[in-house]
């Protein structure tokens, strides 16, 4: 049995017993009528009248639930915008790692309830099972002079679509996150991880990937391909969000360089996303590799040669001093356009090496390599 029929099975029987029990009650009323005129004029008067206005709910929240799927996949699953923001219009899902996925069961509640009374049809109950829209309302009089008839105000409809799809989305979301959060080549690891059906911006041929501070807009089909009424047209569901892959911990600085003229020193390294501050080490040690910090800041560094470190914030924007190297100064680090430099005195170390690492709550990034000073 379909659960469409378990649900209004027992319609028929109720309905019987409903007649049988108003006939008796009004059979004084409907004694010297024609033998079953009075049976003609109750279905005319009340009992199609009452099916016509379950009809008509049936129709109404067809329409009423396609515009929700809509709605709901073109703003990325959300009534209103994402506490976590937007970006290139779409609402975006997390914030570093701050989790804002959408109340999906309490959207669309909310929204059809919105919707039905709109139109004039509260209803008391509405939900989503599998891909039914289904409602109730209070028992609804129909009064005629035959009698009053009672029937029970529902709807059932199926859409052709589940709102359970978002849980599978959102687990593929959270398995991106895991995945590519911390990825150098963040677009690589997304091309190697998304599913083919999650498209980059838009779902045509035009798509490109659009990226911004880490945060990557998504369209994607619908993976059960559901089909739904989108205006006049029925199209296939596509969602439509972004994503926020910025690194959970300190990414290694890789790309640096030193400038040494005299005594002066210039290092010039690019700014990454969510470093909170860097670190520049120098050392006199030979051949220095690649790796954590074994020991903390304050104790001996872990070459067993001298050494000097220097911690950089707070970075200051001042463009003269971007342009005009002679106007720069020292120990302070300077903003321009994406780039840090940092002016220092020479440290005297012979054979110079330095390397540099980023720091984000607290934690240290692993050292990337090591460069030598002339």
């Amino acid at each position: 049995m379909n659960k469409k029929a378990s649900i209004f099975g027992w319609g028929v029987p109720v309905f019987i017993i409903a007649f049988i029990i108003f006939i008796s009650m009004t059979s004084n009323q409907i004694s010297g009528q024609v033998k079953g005129q009075w049976e003609t004029d109750f279905l005319q008067d009340s009992y199609l009248p009452a099916k016509q206005t379950l009809l008509k709910n049936n129709i109404i929240a067809k329409n009423v639930g396609a515009e929700i799927v809509w709605e709901l996949s073109n703003n990325g699953g959300f009534s209103k915008e994402s506490e976590c923001g937007q970006i290139f219009g779409k609402n975006v899902w997390n914030k570093e790692e701050q989790e804002c996925f959408p109340p999906i069961n309490t959207n669309i509640v909310g929204k059809a309830q919105e919707k039905l009374s709109r139109r004039n049809m509260p209803f008391i109950d509405v939900s989503f099972l599998f891909t039914f829209f289904v409602g109730q309302s209070n028992v609804l009089p129909f009064k005629s002079k035959h009698g009053i008839y009672y029937h029970q105000n529902t709807f059932m409809v199926d859409l052709g679509y589940s709102f359970d799809e978002y849980t599978l989305l959102i687990e593929q979301a959270q398995s991106l996150l895991s995945a590519c959060r911390d990825a150098s080549d963040l677009k690589e690891c997304l091309d190697l991880n998304k599913e083919d059906y999650w498209k980059y911006n838009i779902c045509d041929s035009t798509s490109e990937y659009t990226e911004t501070n880490r945060k990557v807009a998504f369209c994607v089909v619908s993976p059960n391909i559901y089909v739904v009424q989108n205006g006049m047209k029925n199209e296939v569901v596509t969602y439509h969000f972004a994503l926020d892959f910025t690194p959970s911990s300190p990414g290694e600085v890789t790309e640096f360089k030193a400038t040494s003229v005299g005594n002066e020193l210039t290092i010039e390294f690019p700014q990454l996303l969510g470093a909170e501050k860097y670190s520049v080490y120098f050392t006199d040690y030979l051949n220095p590799t690649p790796g954590e910090r074994k020991k903390s800041q304050q104790d001996v560094f872990f070459y067993e040669k001298n050494w000097q470190s220097v911690d950089l914030a707070n970075p200051v924007e001042n463009q003269e001093a971007c342009d005009v190297p002679e106007k720069r100064a020292y120990d302070t680090l300077y903003l321009c356009n994406d780039l840090l430099i940092y002016v220092l005195e020479k440290p005297a170390l012979t054979p110079l090496k330095y390397t540099i690492t980023s720091w984000k709550k607290g934690k240290e990034s692993a050292i990337a390599r090591w460069d030598s000073i002339e």
